[in-house]
């Protein structure tokens, strides 16, 4: 299939029952229309089908399928970007995404999944709109409890799974399994009970409480998983003293919903105080989560850290929590119905407030160890998986004053990612909303104005870089963080570098050296003061750190090599040399550095300009050290 490598639809948790007439639905309406909605309650299994939807028509799709697990999305100024972290696009500029997501897709054939679209409805709609209008070869399959209501959708409302209408419908086992409710029960049961099987003693049970559940998957495969202690009969009798407490006040329609309620009700009431601690105080998290997560945002009353993995085991066992493994690592997540009845708690709404701190100190403390730059890729990799996770925490700074100073060091430490993995138009905005609810004498604040200033030079807003940047400086020098100093003074190096005001960029680059010896800390230097010296007296220098083991930072000074050592070294040769480090730079990941090379390239084997003022270059030149290089990986 052409494309491939941008088809990111997800695995399917576990066994996929039935549905054949759904899914040879989905695949005539796409025939000839492009936008189509699966609704339905929670648990229905609208999400399952679209997997399965989107696995089997993805060869139809020369450039493949694209999932947005859009219950992860905080609020709606990221849906874009969700969207272009699925189709690969990494956009650096400040035009308004939606266009460039538009750009990109206009030639594109593909087919979108978003899924759980109900807290952002209108705005997937809007989004939507404009995608299926100006990018004729995109289909989309959208998963939500309410159609998004816009011209051409089609609607396609999932049913439960079949089951016997009356008890008395089923007559042996083989005439029970021939209904998908009964065929899902069984299979999962057997995981409980191996050798599990309808037989002529259990069929007729089987089929009423398969009934009694309305045929919907998630309250079926709840209450199969209680086979290890009750049995059939007695599950229907659970059903029989817990239903009626609700019948009177069901609303007609919602029979279905009150049914899956009751059996997560009853699931929950199953579990231990140590496992209800762990369940509802997993709900803070936005999407999947790795272990260490769990262990320490979850902790506290009735569960110590060590506790933790082996009661975050049982509930998988219980089907309480889904475990996948992604990229290598185990993962686990509330399904969104069972995530929603988790919030609603009274215990969790209690602890609401500690759970964000620890998972904003749990980001943060995420960040700080990516920022070492001996182990890039795999600090990448970590934040690659927390993703959702980060967004979540960096929206609730942002909701939350004071946690505006965390935040905002959370895009001090992560800038490098921020530039390599996500947009930056949005990651300049988040800053620039933080900085506007954040005291202005904290170091928080300093950072974040760093953040903000070279977010603005990779985007080619060269004032904003040197208003920010220069505003850093005078903060962090009130607060004694050299630190920051020094990486402010870095980027105002590359600020007068871009301007061609030498003067200015070697007293910067001098006052680095200078204040990098006196804190006995050379890192800063290491990392990027190299790449931006043209002046002769810094030459030395300059030879000396392309021998320093990233390959990423080696890349990125032999971008900036030939106008440091003119004449050098003959452009083909240059040519040949950026190309070599292509190759490692791509196994690390960093796209920056893939494009500061792919830019020298261009730039060496061209003819090169005089040499002098830089300022009167046109703005398609000034952004050409950020050029867009789309994600492959």
């Amino acid at each position: 299939m052409g494309g491939g490598h941008r088809t990111r639809f997800e695995a399917e948790l576990s066994g996929f029952v039935g549905r054949r007439h759904e899914l040879a639905e989905i695949e005539r309406l796409l025939t000839s229309n492009r936008l189509l909605t699966l609704t339905g309650p929670g648990g229905i299994g609208k999400t399952c089908l679209a997997i399965r939807a989107a696995n089997q028509l993805a060869p139809s799709y020369a450039d493949g399928v694209g999932t947005i697990r859009v219950a992860e999305v905080p609020n709606r100024r990221l849906l874009t970007q969700a969207v272009c972290a699925a189709v690969g696009l990494n956009d650096r500029t400040r035009r308004w995404q939606d266009s460039v997501l538009v750009g990109f897709l206009r030639d594109q054939q593909m087919l979108l999944v978003l899924d759980e679209c109900e807290h952002l409805l209108e705005a997937c709609a809007v989004l939507l709109t404009t995608l299926l209008r100006e990018c004729p070869d995109i289909k989309v399959i959208v998963t939500s409890r309410q159609p998004l209501g816009v011209q051409g959708e089609m609607r396609l409302r999932v049913p439960p799974l079949s089951t016997p209408e009356n008890p008395g419908q089923v007559r042996s086992p083989e005439a029970a399994l021939g209904f998908d409710a009964v065929k899902l029960f069984v299979e999962r049961a057997a995981a409980v009970q191996p050798g599990f099987s309808a037989n002529d003693e259990n069929f007729e049970a089987i089929a009423e409480l398969c009934r009694r559940l309305d045929g919907i998957p998630l309250a079926i495969e709840l209450t199969a998983v209680r086979l290890d202690a009750y049995s059939v009969n007695q599950l229907i009798d659970w059903l029989n003293d817990h239903v009626p407490l609700f019948e009177s006040g069901i609303p007609s329609g919602h029979e279905r919903q009150w049914s899956l309620k009751v059996t997560i009700d009853r699931s929950y009431q199953f579990l231990s105080g140590p496992e209800k601690a762990l369940w509802t105080r997993l709900a803070v998290f936005s999407g999947d989560f790795g272990m260490p997560a769990a262990v320490f945002v979850c902790n506290g009353p009735e569960l110590s850290e060590g506790a933790v993995p082996s009661i975050l085991g049982g509930l998988v066992e219980k089907s309480m929590l889904m475990r996948q493994p992604i990229a290598g690592a185990e993962r686990y997540r509330l399904l969104e119905p069972m995530r929603q009845y988790a919030t609603e708690q009274e215990s969790f709404r209690s602890e609401v407030p500690e759970l964000k701190r620890r998972l904003i100190e749990w980001i943060a403390d995420l960040a700080s160890g990516a920022r070492s730059l001996e182990h890039q890729p795999v600090n990448f990799q970590r934040v690659d998986l927390e993703r959702a996770n980060l967004w979540s925490a960096i929206d609730m700074c942002q909701r939350e004053p004071v946690y505006g100073p965390v935040g905002l060091s959370i895009f001090y430490d992560l800038t490098w990612y921020f530039r390599s993995r996500e947009s930056l138009p949005n990651a300049l905005q988040a800053v620039e909303g933080l900085l506007q609810v954040t005291a202005t004498d904290s170091i928080g604040f300093a950072k974040g104005l760093y953040a903000a200033g070279e977010f603005s030079l990779a985007v080619g807003d060269i004032d904003a870089a040197k208003r920010h940047l220069t505003e850093s400086i005078r903060v962090a020098r009130l607060l004694g963080n050299a630190e920051v100093v020094g990486w402010c003074l870095l980027y105002l190096a590359a600020v007068a570098w871009e301007e061609g005001q030498g003067d200015v960029e070697t007293d910067c680059i001098q006052q680095l050296v200078h204040l990098s010896r006196a804190m006995g800390n050379e890192r800063i230097l290491r990392s990027g003061g190299c790449t931006l010296a043209s002046s002769s007296r810094l030459r030395r220098q300059l030879a000396r750190h392309l021998s320093w083991p990233p390959p990423w930072v080696r890349g990125t000074a032999l971008r900036f090599r030939p106008s440091a050592l003119p004449g050098l070294l003959p452009s083909v040769v240059m040519a040949s040399k950026l190309r070599d480090f292509w190759g490692r730079l791509r196994k690390c990941g960093s796209r920056w550095g893939l494009l500061c090379s792919t830019s020298s390239i261009h730039t060496t084997i061209g003819a090169r300009a005089t040499p002098g003022p830089r300022s009167g270059r046109d703005s398609s030149r000034r952004n050409a050290w950020v050029p867009r290089f789309p994600d492959r990986s």
